[in-house]
Parts: C-alpha cells; sequence; structure tokens
C-alpha cells in the first residue's frame, strides 16, 4: 500500500512541476493515422498529424488531480486496527510448573495486518515479586477472518501468585492495539 501512494504521489507531483517547468510545452490535439483523437505529444517521434496549433493546456488537470487525493484519502482513511479478542489464562499445573495460554480470536470479516503478541510474567515467591521475565514472543502473524490461534507456554517457576502482562500491536508501524495487565493468586 505505501509503494502505491508513493508512486501516486510521484505522478502527481510530476503532473503539477510539469506545468509550472519554464521549458514545458503544453499538450496538443494529435489525429493518429487511423483517425482517433488523442491527446499526445506533437514534438515527440508520433506518427500523426497535429490538428491545428493551437495549444491546449491540461483544463482538467485541477480536477484529476482532486480525484486522484479524494482517491488517496479513501484508501488511506480505510486502515484501521483490527478488531480482536483475547482470552489470557493461567493454571498452576503442580508447585513449579504454570500453565500460560492466550487465544486470539479475528473478529473482522477481513484478514488482519500483522501483528506482534508479547506476553510477560512476574511471579510471587515468599511474598516479593521476582523480575518480570518475557514468557512468549511469537513472530508476528495474520489472521484471517474469524480465526482463533491458540498459543501456550509452560513456564518453570515456584509462585504462589503471578501477574501477567498482554501487548499487542501491529507490526507494520507499531501501533498499539490492545495492553491488558492480571494477576492471579494459587
Amino acid at each position: 500500500m505505501g509503494a502505491q501512494q508513493s508512486l501516486l504521489r510521484a505522478k502527481i507531483r510530476d503532473l503539477v512541476v510539469r506545468r509550472q517547468q519554464r521549458d514545458w510545452y503544453p499538450l496538443r490535439e494529435v489525429t493518429c493515422l487511423r483517425g482517433h483523437v488523442r491527446g499526445g505529444d506533437a514534438t515527440g517521434c508520433d506518427t500523426a498529424i497535429v490538428n491545428g496549433q493551437k495549444e491546449t493546456h491540461l483544463r482538467k488537470l485541477p480536477l484529476v488531480v482532486l480525484l486522484i487525493l479524494a482517491l488517496e484519502l479513501l484508501l488511506g482513511g480505510c486502515a484501521r486496527p483490527p478488531h480482536l479478542s483475547t482470552s489470557l489464562s493461567v493454571q498452576k499445573k503442580s508447585d513449579d510448573l504454570i500453565l500460560v495460554t492466550l487465544k486470539v480470536v479475528n473478529l473482522e470479516n477481513s484478514v488482519t495486518t500483522p501483528i506482534n503478541i508479547e506476553v510477560t510474567g512476574q511471579a510471587r515467591t515468599a511474598g516479593h515479586w521476582n523480575k518480570p521475565e518475557t514468557l512468549f514472543h511469537p513472530a508476528a502473524f495474520v489472521l484471517n477472518r474469524g480465526e482463533q490461534r491458540e498459543i501456550t507456554k509452560f513456564w518453570k517457576t515456584q509462585a504462589d501468585g503471578v501477574r501477567t502482562t498482554l501487548v499487542i500491536k501491529e507490526q507494520e508501524n507499531g501501533h498499539l492495539l490492545k495492553s491488558e495487565k492480571a494477576e492471579k493468586v494459587f
């Protein structure tokens, strides 16, 4: 999408700058040998005949530029963050094993942009909180419409309570989509 927008901007710039340059020659009406009338460069290597010497300027240029800019705004305005539903569950399986499960569901009828997920955890042992550590940080992925993805992590730590932080961002631009904190005591 970014490459298309930059190409579109370059074309608009070329149209506007050419019109303002001193050596720019206006386009003339040119008749092709088949008899069709088209806009063309009368001084180029075209095998066509010029219909009169009256120079016709690009009268429709402001309208074309306005339509192109409106189209760019419409396409750029459609970009919105994906709607996701998340569920983070923490279960103690044994004295030194905790199961952390994250479920992510795409609620839209379209494919999401690539999303980046990070879950950090902090264990409480004997009344003191340990340093936070990253539990999982998978590679960015895309969810199809209605798709659900489940990510599971076995966390080996002895704890009587845990704090988790879930952060979801868009991979392409880094916009924060969701940030959730939760605490569970066993």
